[in-house]
């Protein structure tokens, strides 16, 4: 049997060129195709490109990058949202009493793939602009009552802000970023609870007329029957027929019959004339008695009423919270900073 290298050893020399030739178009225009092939398999899979369209909506869009974003954000939040409550339950807890319930609800939605994530924060970027094309809105007070009360008042600003710090892998983020996100959750679910209180509220008659409006069809064919054809079968009513039915009815007010829930027209007239009543009413002009009164006030009276009810009605929201970097006020710094009286020399 003849070597499988015989055929190799004849054509040594053309085989060799041929293989040169190869490895020179390998080297050469092979690193030209790489960029080609590896931007033609971004277009085709889509999500290897930060700016393809990872979902669209009638209205809507959003890019890969921008959903990432969502995913990273809703994820910070999970986080600074566990983080306040688990300090407030501990501060109790170290104080020695038993931490009450929650009075808010915590914002955790969805954060791992398994979980679906993108679905969710999709879902609740589409809740939060329906809800604020209808009017609703979430004012930085109202997160910060929010925060104030998933820490169950324990939670200090500057722990709040200590937190805040060792978010995005201790790169920290901004009080804006994390109430906008916030906001964001407060909107979609205060949107939702809307719609489903609505629908609770919704009796089942108005859901089957609603029903009825939209589906129901009815064809109906009519002729008009003239009265007058009838009336001449009927006799005139006598003088004493006129009375006797007037007496039979004189003391009945006209009301409806009730069939269940049913109104329909009575059977029976009625000739009694209803109770009536007169009414008398006042009218006043509320600007010109606002500037009559606002006339006869000092600021003597207003800064009086105000020290006598300051703590009860007047107690204003920390809102240090927005303070840029947790910087004291420069009278409070001024105190601060003012060294402490000695004792004069003997």
């Amino acid at each position: 049997m003849a070597s499988p290298f015989h055929v190799f050893r004849k054509y040594q020399k053309t085989l060799l060129v041929v293989a040169g030739v190869i490895l020179m178009f390998v080297f050469v225009i092979g690193d030209s195709l790489v960029p080609y092939l590896s931007s033609s398999g971004d277009a085709s899979e889509g999500r290897l490109s930060p700016t393809a369209v990872a979902v669209h909506w009638d209205g809507g869009k959003l890019t890969n990058r921008e959903l990432d974003m969502l995913v990273m954000r809703r994820r910070m939040v999970n986080a600074f949202i566990r983080g306040v409550e688990y300090a407030g339950r501990e501060a109790a807890v170290q104080a020695g009493i038993e931490p009450r319930p929650l009075r808010v609800e915590m914002l955790l939605g969805a954060e791992m793939a398994q979980q679906g994530v993108e679905q969710d924060v999709v879902r609740t970027k589409l809740f939060a602009d329906a809800a604020r094309k209808v009017g609703m809105t979430v004012s930085d007070q109202n997160i910060v009552h929010y925060l104030d009360e998933l820490g169950r008042n324990h939670v200090s600003r500057d722990e709040m802000r200590v937190m805040l710090t060792r978010q995005a892998g201790g790169r920290g983020a901004s009080i804006d970023f994390i109430f906008d996100a916030i906001r964001e959750e407060l909107l979609a679910r205060n949107y939702l609870a809307s719609y489903q209180f609505a629908l609770e509220t919704i009796t089942p008659e108005e859901k089957w007329q609603d029903w009825l409006r939209v589906n129901d069809r009815v064809v109906v064919e009519a002729a008009a029957i003239p009265v007058e054809s009838f009336v001449g079968d009927v006799p005139q009513p006598t003088e004493e027929e006129l009375v006797a039915f007037f007496n039979e009815y004189k003391n009945r007010e006209p009301q409806p019959d009730f069939l269940g829930s049913m109104e329909l027209p009575s059977r029976y007239p009625g000739f009694a004339i209803p109770r009536k009543v007169d009414v008398k009413y006042l009218t006043a002009n509320y600007e010109k008695l606002l500037e009559k009164a606002e006339a006869e006030i000092t600021n003597e009276e207003i800064e009086k009423y105000y020290e006598s009810n300051k703590d009860p009605q007047f107690i204003k929201t920390d809102t240090s919270l927005f303070d840029q970097g947790g910087q004291q006020p420069e009278a409070a710094v001024e105190e601060t900073a003012t060294p402490p009286a000695t004792e004069p020399a003997a």
